[in-house]
């Protein structure tokens, strides 16, 4: 069984050996040479000492038994090496009789099965393999199956099997309610996201800021700090703990307008990174004095939805609303400030006496826009 775990390779072999002819009471057997030694033991023989030395190719463990043996019996072997990065040989042997497993030398004929965990928190592959076959967990011993994850058979020594481990990736998909509010000389914009995660967890979340976005709040449970790289604008939120599942988090940052009545602005819109899928919702409010137009050529990945009620005390309309299944996109409008409309009640009351006639007027202004 060879498990890839805790940045370690450990590996432990268990060797049915068969005395066909004669006696034995010294072997030897090969392991790698980057693989530090743990231990070797038996179940069926007496073992009177051990002693590794090191040949151009291999380790090689000499053991010698308290008694000559005539019969079948079993050694255990263990050992483990640091985790390698990338694909590294998991075990067998090459034509030049270097070994990457452990193996008995000498023996006139050698089979057995070979077995590969590894963490939860890893994915296995497998680069090469040549020389043994891939089989059902029913297909090896009880005490392995449920142990590992994926199963070999091989009917010689010399086989190839290279692969390694990779970090389990976390899948991550988004639903994005954003919201673009036009205020009396800046704009601002809150963006809801709801994440969920599937696969592994994670400690941090990024977004890609625009460049004209002034970030006023972070808000999202279990938050532990929150930074902003001035190079790349990209925002990082870190949480105290490994999270998975749902999470909300909400941004709210604000553009100051320029002074001019009428303009182009490409909407700014948060975009979370490293994610499966995002969807959502990009919303325009704005007061009644204000007249938002679409730059068409200049808007794309976005499809025109109906639009909502008003919200906040000043009744801010609802302008547009459009809705988007992935990235890239871009909305740009253009903005004309109404011409101020004045209007006005006027209210007389007459007051007629004998001697005198008063007039009283009472004028309502109303300002628009």
């Amino acid at each position: 069984v060879v498990t890839l775990a805790d940045g370690l390779m450990h590996t432990e072999a268990v060797l049915e050996i068969d005395v066909l002819r004669g006696e034995v009471s010294e072997f030897q057997v090969l392991v790698p040479k980057s693989h530090r030694i743990l231990g070797v033991s038996s179940e069926t023989v007496n073992v009177q000492r051990q002693s590794v030395t090191e040949t151009d190719e291999n380790k090689v463990i000499t053991v010698k038994l308290l008694q000559a043996v005539s019969k079948k019996f079993d050694l255990e072997v263990h050992t483990e090496q640091p985790l390698p990065e990338g694909a590294f040989p998991l075990a067998g042997t090459d034509d030049d009789g270097v070994v990457s497993g452990i193996s008995l030398q000498g023996a006139i004929r050698e089979s057995g099965s070979l077995s590969i965990a590894h963490s939860s928190d890893t994915l296995l592959f497998i680069e090469q393999q040549e020389g043994l076959i891939r089989v059902e967990g029913a297909s090896v011993p009880e005490s392995v199956r449920n142990r590992a994850n994926v199963h070999f058979k091989f009917y010689s020594p010399v086989f190839t099997l290279t692969g390694g481990v990779r970090p389990v990736e976390p899948r991550i998909q988004v639903s994005h309610q954003n919201q673009q509010i036009f205020q009396k000389d800046s704009l601002l914009v809150t963006s809801s996201f709801g994440f969920n995660i599937e696969r592994a967890g994670i400690f941090d979340l990024k977004f890609k800021l625009p460049e004209s976005l002034t970030l006023q709040s972070v808000n999202t449970d279990s938050l532990r700090e929150y930074n902003i790289d001035d190079a790349t604008g990209i925002l990082t939120v870190s949480y105290q703990e490994k999270r998975s599942g749902n999470i909300q988090v909400v941004l709210v940052g604000r553009v100051n307008l320029k002074d001019s009545e009428e303009g182009q602005l490409a909407l700014p819109i948060p975009e979370p990174l490293g994610v499966f899928q995002e969807t959502g919702t990009i919303s325009i409010f704005a007061p009644a004095a204000l007249e938002i137009d679409t730059v068409e050529e200049e808007t794309m990945g976005v499809t025109p939805t109906d639009t909502g009620g008003p919200i906040s005390e000043n009744q801010l309309r609802n302008v547009s609303r459009w809705s988007f299944q992935s990235r890239p996109l871009a909305v740009t409008v253009r903005t004309v400030r109404k011409p101020t409309r004045l209007s006005a009640r006027l209210e007389n009351y007459v007051n007629v006496n004998e001697d005198q006639t008063s007039v009283q007027t009472l004028v309502r202004y109303q300002v628009e826009h």
